[in-house]
């Protein structure tokens, strides 16, 4: 993912680690970390650029499949903004990092499937 492109989902982080580019320094992500969301929420287009340093597994949310989960739980639209707000509080209009929010636990209305794995 790379500052700068279209946004079209947002990823969560099975395994492995990801690092995101950053000055003054990089942040690494690891399982149970998602990043993406910021571009999603705010229409735009990608705020970092993020790259796997070791084999990793990630889930990846559409974003007409985010935009109807957060319709249907308004609570997690509320933690889900708070976070990108907090990490595009960053100086210099650089990100913040790491924000790690708890989501709890959520499961898709009607036994939809919301997400699907990334190819490797």
């Amino acid at each position: 993912m790379r500052k700068g492109e279209h946004a079209d989902s947002m990823y969560f982080v099975v395994s492995g680690a990801l690092e995101v580019e950053l000055d003054p320094e990089p942040v690494i992500l690891h399982a149970g970390d998602f990043f993406g969301e910021i571009a999603l929420i705010e229409h735009g287009d990608r705020v970092a650029t993020i790259v796997a340093i070791e084999e990793s597994r990630l889930l990846i949310l559409d974003a007409q499949d985010l935009a109807r989960f957060l319709d249907s739980n308004p609570e997690l639209r509320e933690i889900l903004v708070k976070v990108s707000r907090e990490r595009q509080a960053g100086h210099g209009g650089q990100p913040v990092w790491p924000v790690k929010p708890r989501l709890g636990q959520a499961t898709p209305a009607d036994g939809q499937s919301l997400s699907r794995e990334a190819d490797p």
